[in-house]
Protein backbone atom coordinates (compact mmCIF):
# COMPACT_ATOMS: atom_id res chain seq x y z
CA UNK A 1 0.00 0.00 0.00
CA UNK A 2 1.31 3.31 -1.21
CA UNK A 3 0.11 6.09 0.27
CA UNK A 4 0.49 10.29 -1.43
CA UNK A 5 1.16 12.88 0.17
CA UNK A 6 1.65 16.40 -1.32
CA UNK A 7 3.81 18.62 -0.28
CA UNK A 8 3.01 22.42 -0.40
CA UNK A 9 6.30 24.49 0.55
CA UNK A 10 4.06 27.67 0.59
CA UNK A 11 2.59 29.09 3.68
CA UNK A 12 0.22 31.17 2.19
CA UNK A 13 -2.38 28.78 4.29
CA UNK A 14 -0.99 30.67 7.40
CA UNK A 15 -1.09 34.27 6.56
CA UNK A 16 -4.41 35.52 7.14
CA UNK A 17 -6.00 37.92 5.07
CA UNK A 18 -9.16 40.13 5.64
CA UNK A 19 -10.73 42.95 3.57
CA UNK A 20 -13.40 45.11 4.92
CA UNK A 21 -16.01 48.07 3.41
CA UNK A 22 -16.85 50.60 5.33
CA UNK A 23 -18.78 53.45 4.57
CA UNK A 24 -18.76 56.93 6.39
CA UNK A 25 -22.40 58.17 6.50
CA UNK A 26 -23.62 57.99 9.84
CA UNK A 27 -27.37 57.63 8.73
CA UNK A 28 -26.37 54.31 6.73
CA UNK A 29 -26.60 51.81 9.70
CA UNK A 30 -26.81 49.07 6.99
CA UNK A 31 -23.98 49.52 5.14
CA UNK A 32 -25.20 49.62 1.78
CA UNK A 33 -22.64 50.77 -0.86
CA UNK A 34 -24.05 53.17 -2.94
CA UNK A 35 -23.52 54.53 -6.76
CA UNK A 36 -21.09 57.37 -5.71
CA UNK A 37 -20.19 56.42 -1.94
CA UNK A 38 -17.46 57.96 -0.19
CA UNK A 39 -15.85 54.77 1.87
CA UNK A 40 -12.77 53.39 3.16
CA UNK A 41 -11.47 49.38 2.67
CA UNK A 42 -9.66 47.98 5.62
CA UNK A 43 -7.17 45.30 5.31
CA UNK A 44 -6.24 43.22 8.49
CA UNK A 45 -3.53 40.85 7.78
CA UNK A 46 -1.42 38.61 10.26
CA UNK A 47 1.90 36.08 9.79
CA UNK A 48 0.82 33.28 11.44
CA UNK A 49 3.90 31.24 10.21
CA UNK A 50 7.12 30.39 11.54
CA UNK A 51 8.68 31.71 8.88
CA UNK A 52 9.73 35.51 8.13
CA UNK A 53 7.65 36.90 4.99
CA UNK A 54 10.67 39.41 3.07
CA UNK A 55 9.28 42.26 1.39
CA UNK A 56 5.80 42.06 1.89
CA UNK A 57 3.62 44.42 -0.66
CA UNK A 58 -0.39 45.33 -0.35
CA UNK A 59 -2.00 46.11 -3.19
CA UNK A 60 -5.62 46.83 -4.06
CA UNK A 61 -7.55 45.83 -7.56
CA UNK A 62 -10.02 48.37 -8.14
CA UNK A 63 -12.67 49.05 -10.38
CA UNK A 64 -11.74 51.92 -13.13
CA UNK A 65 -14.82 53.89 -11.07
CA UNK A 66 -12.98 53.64 -7.58
CA UNK A 67 -11.15 57.30 -7.22
CA UNK A 68 -8.72 57.06 -4.26
CA UNK A 69 -8.98 59.60 -1.99
CA UNK A 70 -6.52 58.75 0.72
CA UNK A 71 -3.81 55.82 0.17
CA UNK A 72 -2.24 53.98 -1.99
CA UNK A 73 -3.00 51.92 -4.46
CA UNK A 74 0.35 49.97 -3.65
CA UNK A 75 1.37 49.92 0.16
CA UNK A 76 5.11 48.26 0.94
CA UNK A 77 5.60 46.63 4.27
CA UNK A 78 8.34 45.95 6.64
CA UNK A 79 9.46 42.27 6.78
CA UNK A 80 6.90 40.30 9.20
CA UNK A 81 8.28 38.23 11.42
CA UNK A 82 6.19 35.29 12.87
CA UNK A 83 2.98 36.67 14.81
CA UNK A 84 3.81 39.76 13.41
CA UNK A 85 0.06 41.63 11.96
CA UNK A 86 -0.64 45.39 10.71
CA UNK A 87 -3.77 47.00 9.98
CA UNK A 88 -3.89 49.27 6.37
CA UNK A 89 -6.28 51.61 5.00
CA UNK A 90 -7.57 52.86 1.56
CA UNK A 91 -10.64 55.56 1.35
CA UNK A 92 -12.47 56.77 -1.95
CA UNK A 93 -15.30 57.30 -3.98
CA UNK A 94 -16.89 54.32 -5.39
CA UNK A 95 -18.22 55.93 -9.23
CA UNK A 96 -19.69 52.83 -10.32
CA UNK A 97 -23.20 51.92 -12.08
CA UNK A 98 -25.45 50.82 -9.75
CA UNK A 99 -27.05 46.93 -9.89
CA UNK A 100 -23.67 45.61 -11.22
CA UNK A 101 -21.39 43.62 -9.67
CA UNK A 102 -18.04 44.44 -8.65
CA UNK A 103 -15.08 43.10 -7.14
CA UNK A 104 -12.36 44.98 -5.22
CA UNK A 105 -9.71 42.79 -3.86
CA UNK A 106 -6.23 43.05 -1.64
CA UNK A 107 -3.52 40.86 -2.17
CA UNK A 108 -0.63 40.77 0.01
CA UNK A 109 2.73 39.81 -1.96
CA UNK A 110 5.91 38.48 -0.26
CA UNK A 111 8.79 36.33 -0.41
CA UNK A 112 10.13 33.47 1.76
CA UNK A 113 14.51 33.22 2.61
CA UNK A 114 16.02 30.79 0.59
CA UNK A 115 13.36 31.69 -2.25
CA UNK A 116 13.17 33.01 -5.87
CA UNK A 117 9.56 33.22 -6.54
CA UNK A 118 6.70 35.34 -5.36
CA UNK A 119 4.06 34.10 -2.88
CA UNK A 120 0.63 35.90 -2.58
CA UNK A 121 -2.63 35.76 -0.35
CA UNK A 122 -5.93 37.20 -1.56
CA UNK A 123 -9.09 38.86 0.26
CA UNK A 124 -11.67 39.68 -2.41
CA UNK A 125 -15.62 41.27 -1.73
CA UNK A 126 -18.29 41.50 -4.24
CA UNK A 127 -20.09 44.84 -4.23
CA UNK A 128 -23.24 45.21 -6.04
CA UNK A 129 -23.84 49.22 -5.62
CA UNK A 130 -27.89 48.72 -4.76
CA UNK A 131 -29.03 52.52 -4.83
CA UNK A 132 -26.95 55.87 -5.83
CA UNK A 133 -26.27 58.86 -3.56
CA UNK A 134 -27.55 60.84 -6.05
CA UNK A 135 -31.91 60.68 -4.98
CA UNK A 136 -34.15 61.73 -7.62
CA UNK A 137 -37.88 62.49 -8.36
CA UNK A 138 -39.67 62.99 -12.04
CA UNK A 139 -43.09 64.90 -12.00
CA UNK A 140 -44.56 64.20 -15.40
CA UNK A 141 -47.62 63.16 -16.90
CA UNK A 142 -49.83 60.06 -16.28
CA UNK A 143 -51.09 60.07 -20.21
CA UNK A 144 -49.69 61.27 -23.20
CA UNK A 145 -50.67 62.28 -26.99
CA UNK A 146 -48.88 60.75 -29.72
CA UNK A 147 -47.65 64.02 -30.65
CA UNK A 148 -47.64 66.81 -27.34
CA UNK A 149 -46.28 68.83 -24.53
CA UNK A 150 -46.72 68.78 -21.49
CA UNK A 151 -44.63 70.38 -17.71
CA UNK A 152 -42.39 68.40 -15.98
CA UNK A 153 -40.03 68.75 -12.85
CA UNK A 154 -37.08 66.87 -12.25
CA UNK A 155 -35.45 67.07 -8.61
CA UNK A 156 -31.94 65.73 -7.93
CA UNK A 157 -30.95 65.80 -4.16
CA UNK A 158 -27.13 64.59 -2.91
CA UNK A 159 -27.54 62.32 0.30
CA UNK A 160 -23.84 62.21 0.97
CA UNK A 161 -21.72 63.79 2.97
CA UNK A 162 -19.53 64.77 0.02
CA UNK A 163 -20.04 67.21 -2.76
CA UNK A 164 -20.78 65.65 -5.91
CA UNK A 165 -18.49 67.97 -8.34
CA UNK A 166 -20.42 67.63 -11.30
CA UNK A 167 -23.33 66.18 -12.50
CA UNK A 168 -25.41 66.10 -15.80
CA UNK A 169 -28.76 64.79 -16.93
CA UNK A 170 -29.51 64.00 -20.66
CA UNK A 171 -32.35 65.30 -21.79
CA UNK A 172 -32.90 63.58 -25.61
CA UNK A 173 -34.23 60.61 -23.95
CA UNK A 174 -35.27 58.36 -27.00
CA UNK A 175 -37.10 59.13 -30.40
CA UNK A 176 -39.92 59.20 -29.01
CA UNK A 177 -39.94 61.82 -25.85
CA UNK A 178 -37.40 64.68 -25.47
CA UNK A 179 -37.17 67.30 -22.52
CA UNK A 180 -36.46 71.36 -23.71
CA UNK A 181 -34.81 73.63 -22.17
CA UNK A 182 -36.20 74.71 -19.19
CA UNK A 183 -35.59 77.00 -15.92
CA UNK A 184 -33.33 75.95 -13.25
CA UNK A 185 -31.98 75.83 -9.61
CA UNK A 186 -28.48 74.86 -10.26
CA UNK A 187 -26.30 75.55 -13.57
CA UNK A 188 -28.04 75.12 -17.01
CA UNK A 189 -30.16 73.20 -19.11
CA UNK A 190 -29.41 73.41 -23.04
CA UNK A 191 -28.33 71.27 -25.79
CA UNK A 192 -30.42 68.54 -24.75
CA UNK A 193 -27.94 68.40 -21.55
CA UNK A 194 -28.84 69.68 -17.98
CA UNK A 195 -25.23 70.02 -16.54
CA UNK A 196 -26.09 70.99 -12.64
CA UNK A 197 -22.38 71.17 -11.93
CA UNK A 198 -21.15 70.94 -8.36
CA UNK A 199 -23.93 69.57 -5.87
CA UNK A 200 -23.23 70.21 -2.35
CA UNK A 201 -23.98 67.76 0.55
CA UNK A 202 -27.52 67.21 1.19
CA UNK A 203 -28.48 69.43 -1.65
CA UNK A 204 -31.51 69.32 -3.34
CA UNK A 205 -31.59 71.02 -7.38
CA UNK A 206 -34.72 71.46 -9.74
CA UNK A 207 -35.60 72.06 -13.14
CA UNK A 208 -38.71 72.82 -14.74
CA UNK A 209 -39.39 71.94 -18.35
CA UNK A 210 -41.33 70.79 -21.00
CA UNK A 211 -41.62 66.93 -21.99
CA UNK A 212 -42.14 66.11 -25.53
CA UNK A 213 -43.92 63.08 -27.07
CA UNK A 214 -43.66 61.94 -30.94
CA UNK A 215 -44.78 58.88 -31.05
CA UNK A 216 -45.31 56.39 -34.39
CA UNK A 217 -44.87 52.67 -33.37
CA UNK A 218 -48.43 50.86 -31.94
CA UNK A 219 -48.87 50.14 -28.01
CA UNK A 220 -50.89 51.65 -24.75
CA UNK A 221 -47.76 52.07 -22.27
CA UNK A 222 -44.16 53.69 -22.45
CA UNK A 223 -41.74 54.34 -19.83
CA UNK A 224 -40.32 57.27 -19.53
CA UNK A 225 -37.22 57.22 -17.84
CA UNK A 226 -34.29 60.32 -16.89
CA UNK A 227 -30.31 58.88 -15.92
CA UNK A 228 -28.76 61.33 -13.85
CA UNK A 229 -25.19 61.02 -14.50
CA UNK A 230 -21.65 61.85 -12.08
CA UNK A 231 -19.06 63.17 -14.41
CA UNK A 232 -15.72 61.51 -13.34
CA UNK A 233 -12.95 62.98 -15.62
CA UNK A 234 -14.11 61.66 -19.28
CA UNK A 235 -16.75 59.03 -17.64
CA UNK A 236 -20.52 59.87 -16.93
CA UNK A 237 -21.66 56.76 -14.39
CA UNK A 238 -25.17 56.43 -14.94
CA UNK A 239 -27.21 56.07 -11.35
CA UNK A 240 -30.36 54.55 -10.65
CA UNK A 241 -33.02 56.13 -13.13
CA UNK A 242 -36.19 57.58 -12.62
CA UNK A 243 -38.60 56.04 -14.54
CA UNK A 244 -42.80 56.83 -14.92
CA UNK A 245 -44.53 54.84 -16.99
CA UNK A 246 -47.16 56.85 -18.84
CA UNK A 247 -50.83 55.60 -20.98
CA UNK A 248 -50.40 56.94 -24.75
CA UNK A 249 -53.43 58.18 -26.01
CA UNK A 250 -54.65 58.23 -29.70
CA UNK A 251 -57.21 60.87 -30.35
CA UNK A 252 -58.79 60.02 -33.64
CA UNK A 253 -61.71 61.08 -35.19
CA UNK A 254 -63.96 60.89 -38.83
CA UNK A 255 -65.77 63.89 -40.08
CA UNK A 256 -69.11 64.06 -42.41
CA UNK A 257 -70.73 67.53 -43.58
CA UNK A 258 -73.79 67.80 -44.73
CA UNK A 259 -76.87 70.16 -45.72
CA UNK A 260 -80.27 69.75 -44.25
CA UNK A 261 -81.44 69.67 -47.94
CA UNK A 262 -79.56 70.68 -51.24
CA UNK A 263 -82.32 72.87 -52.31
CA UNK A 264 -81.96 76.64 -54.29
CA UNK A 265 -82.00 78.71 -51.45
CA UNK A 266 -83.29 82.57 -51.76
CA UNK A 267 -80.31 85.29 -51.41
CA UNK A 268 -81.09 86.06 -47.01
CA UNK A 269 -82.17 82.80 -46.42
CA UNK A 270 -80.32 80.28 -43.99
CA UNK A 271 -79.72 76.60 -44.48
CA UNK A 272 -79.07 74.19 -41.81
CA UNK A 273 -75.64 72.75 -41.61
CA UNK A 274 -74.74 69.44 -39.53
CA UNK A 275 -71.51 67.94 -38.75
CA UNK A 276 -71.24 64.51 -37.65
CA UNK A 277 -68.15 63.74 -35.44
CA UNK A 278 -67.27 59.67 -34.86
CA UNK A 279 -64.48 59.33 -32.32
CA UNK A 280 -62.55 56.43 -33.80
CA UNK A 281 -59.52 57.01 -30.85
CA UNK A 282 -59.12 55.52 -27.92
CA UNK A 283 -59.40 58.09 -25.44
CA UNK A 284 -62.52 60.24 -24.81
CA UNK A 285 -63.15 63.89 -26.61
CA UNK A 286 -64.30 67.50 -24.71
CA UNK A 287 -65.20 70.63 -25.93
CA UNK A 288 -65.81 69.62 -29.77
CA UNK A 289 -66.35 72.44 -31.81
CA UNK A 290 -66.23 72.72 -35.69
CA UNK A 291 -64.29 75.56 -37.45
CA UNK A 292 -63.97 76.56 -41.08
CA UNK A 293 -63.85 79.93 -43.30
CA UNK A 294 -66.32 82.32 -43.70
CA UNK A 295 -67.10 82.59 -47.23
CA UNK A 296 -68.56 85.55 -49.32
CA UNK A 297 -71.92 83.99 -49.74
CA UNK A 298 -72.26 84.10 -45.62
CA UNK A 299 -73.59 86.70 -43.76
CA UNK A 300 -70.89 86.62 -40.97
CA UNK A 301 -73.04 88.59 -38.25
CA UNK A 302 -75.94 86.82 -38.43
CA UNK A 303 -73.81 83.43 -38.04
CA UNK A 304 -72.51 84.45 -35.27
CA UNK A 305 -75.40 85.93 -33.62
CA UNK A 306 -77.58 82.80 -34.50
CA UNK A 307 -75.06 80.21 -33.33
CA UNK A 308 -72.83 81.67 -30.64
CA UNK A 309 -69.28 80.58 -30.64
CA UNK A 310 -66.71 83.27 -32.08
CA UNK A 311 -65.37 84.95 -35.61
CA UNK A 312 -61.83 85.93 -35.53
CA UNK A 313 -60.03 87.11 -39.29
CA UNK A 314 -62.88 85.27 -41.08
CA UNK A 315 -62.57 81.64 -39.54
CA UNK A 316 -65.75 80.95 -37.17
CA UNK A 317 -65.53 78.48 -34.08
CA UNK A 318 -68.66 76.81 -32.73
CA UNK A 319 -69.27 77.07 -29.11
CA UNK A 320 -67.84 73.54 -27.64
CA UNK A 321 -70.32 71.12 -26.96
CA UNK A 322 -71.11 70.77 -23.50
CA UNK A 323 -71.03 66.36 -23.50
CA UNK A 324 -67.54 64.14 -24.15
CA UNK A 325 -67.61 62.07 -26.61
CA UNK A 326 -66.90 58.39 -25.27
CA UNK A 327 -64.71 55.83 -28.09
CA UNK A 328 -67.04 54.53 -30.64
CA UNK A 329 -70.02 57.16 -29.97
CA UNK A 330 -70.79 59.89 -32.58
CA UNK A 331 -72.11 64.01 -31.81
CA UNK A 332 -74.22 66.20 -34.13
CA UNK A 333 -73.20 70.14 -34.32
CA UNK A 334 -75.98 71.93 -35.72
CA UNK A 335 -75.46 75.19 -37.07
CA UNK A 336 -77.53 77.55 -39.19
CA UNK A 337 -75.59 79.34 -41.99
CA UNK A 338 -77.48 82.24 -43.24
CA UNK A 339 -76.63 83.94 -46.53
CA UNK A 340 -76.32 87.31 -47.59
CA UNK A 341 -79.43 89.34 -48.95
CA UNK A 342 -77.60 91.08 -51.25
CA UNK A 343 -75.30 88.36 -53.46
CA UNK A 344 -74.81 89.91 -56.72
CA UNK A 345 -74.00 87.88 -59.52
CA UNK A 346 -74.46 84.60 -61.38
CA UNK A 347 -74.16 80.98 -60.41
CA UNK A 348 -73.84 81.76 -56.64
CA UNK A 349 -73.24 79.10 -54.42
CA UNK A 350 -73.52 78.14 -50.59
CA UNK A 351 -70.30 75.48 -49.40
CA UNK A 352 -68.65 75.43 -46.44
CA UNK A 353 -65.20 73.16 -45.46
CA UNK A 354 -65.90 72.38 -41.58
CA UNK A 355 -63.35 70.42 -39.71
CA UNK A 356 -63.14 69.47 -35.79
CA UNK A 357 -61.19 70.11 -33.17
CA UNK A 358 -61.54 69.00 -29.64
CA UNK A 359 -59.84 68.22 -26.39
CA UNK A 360 -58.70 65.30 -24.22
CA UNK A 361 -59.89 65.19 -20.80
CA UNK A 362 -56.83 65.75 -18.42
CA UNK A 363 -54.33 66.62 -20.67
CA UNK A 364 -53.45 70.47 -20.94
CA UNK A 365 -53.07 71.78 -24.28
CA UNK A 366 -54.34 68.78 -26.32
CA UNK A 367 -56.21 70.02 -29.10
CA UNK A 368 -57.14 67.67 -31.67
CA UNK A 369 -58.23 68.35 -35.00
CA UNK A 370 -59.48 66.36 -37.73
CA UNK A 371 -59.39 66.27 -41.59
CA UNK A 372 -61.26 69.07 -43.51
CA UNK A 373 -65.10 67.88 -44.73
CA UNK A 374 -66.38 69.61 -48.00
CA UNK A 375 -69.95 70.07 -48.27
CA UNK A 376 -71.80 70.19 -51.59
CA UNK A 377 -72.87 72.93 -53.25
CA UNK A 378 -76.08 75.04 -52.42
CA UNK A 379 -77.68 77.22 -55.54
CA UNK A 380 -78.21 80.76 -54.24
CA UNK A 381 -80.45 82.78 -56.40
CA UNK A 382 -78.93 85.87 -57.01
CA UNK A 383 -80.33 89.73 -57.30
CA UNK A 384 -80.00 91.19 -60.73
CA UNK A 385 -79.47 95.38 -60.21
CA UNK A 386 -80.81 97.89 -62.90
CA UNK A 387 -79.90 101.87 -62.67
CA UNK A 388 -81.88 104.51 -64.55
Amino acid sequence: VFFWFTFDPTVTRLVDLSLTPETHDPTNADQRIRSGEHLTYTIEYTNNSDKTLKDPVLSFVLPNGFVIDDGDRDIPLEDLKPNDAGIATLSGFFYEPADCEHHVTAILRYTLDGRQYEEQKQATVIQVLRVSIVEGTFDGPKAVLTEGSYPVEITLTNTNHHTIKSLEVPLDLTDEFQISEGSTTHGSAAESVWRLGALAAGETARLSATLRSTITAPGRERTIEVVPQIVVGDRRVAQVPMSQTVTVLRPEATLSAAWENVDAMAAGAEKILRVSVHNTGTTELSNIRTIFDVPSTVHAASLLAKNGGNLSLSTYRSAPLEETLAPDETAIIELAIPTNARNAGTDVRLQVAPRVEATVPGIAESTYRTAVAQTSEVPIATNIFFTA
